[in-house]
């Protein structure tokens, strides 16, 4: 982001926050009044709220994994140089001269054709849709290229499958799969929030997010969605 890039957009998050101050609901019967800014879930003007929505869906989802005894896989997929516009050398970021001019948002959609190749192998299509549950988390490199962690759950008797089936896919040295994890909750919880403002009082994380909200998080009982 360019300096006035992200004064824009602080300005912007100002004028929100404002709106929602000086907007009020009323209601005649009671008599109450109601601030905008108590009923809006948002990462930037109530994180406190937006955190405890997203650790309460993915409690609940990773309850009903559970209950089907369902086996988690942490995934993370990282996307080729060409799509880098700056690699590390020693301790400093420098120009890539195979970058592909790919913008952050067509990374984003690269990725998501990288995860399509799994979720419709056979490996993960033997399985009915009702025993298969992910949530993905996309974030940024400290280059500004985004990176994709999935947490997928599988029947313990498709988990080496889905693994062979990965490592075959995937270059294993810009990705990864582990399945000894002991909390998979905290695990997809680390990186949601790694992109989250943890209090009102902290400013917008400056990082280089590639889409709104700076996390995507998705959840499927996996139908190919």
């Amino acid at each position: 982001l360019t300096k006035m890039q992200l004064e824009a957009t602080e300005n912007k998050l100002a004028l929100q926050k404002s709106f929602l101050n000086q907007s009020i609901l009323y209601d005649k019967l009671s008599g109450n009044m109601i601030p905008l800014r108590d009923l809006v879930i948002s990462a930037n003007h109530s994180p406190h709220r937006y955190y405890s929505e997203i650790q309460n869906r993915v409690n609940t989802l990773i309850g009903e994994a559970e209950r089907k005894e369902l086996v988690p896989l942490f995934m993370t997929i990282t996307l080729p140089s060409e799509y880098h516009p700056f690699k590390l050398k020693g301790k400093s970021f420098i120009k890539n001269p195979k970058f592909n001019g790919t913008s952050p948002r067509e990374a984003v959609k690269a990725l998501t054709s990288q995860f399509a190749r799994l979720r419709n192998d056979r490996a993960l299509r033997d399985i009915g849709k009702e025993n298969r549950i992910y949530y993905r988390v996309n974030e940024p490199h400290k280059s500004g290229t985004p990176h994709t962690h999935i947490l997928y759950y599988v029947p313990k008797d498709s988990v080496n499958r889905v693994i062979s089936v990965f490592k075959r896919l995937y270059d294993e040295n810009g990705s990864d799969i582990r399945a000894d994890l002991k909390n998979a909750g905290a695990y997809v919880m680390k990186y949601i929030n790694k992109t989250l403002p943890k209090s009102k009082n902290e400013k917008t994380p400056r990082r280089r997010s590639h889409h709104r909200g700076g996390f995507r998080l998705q959840k499927a009982q996996d139908p190919g969605a």
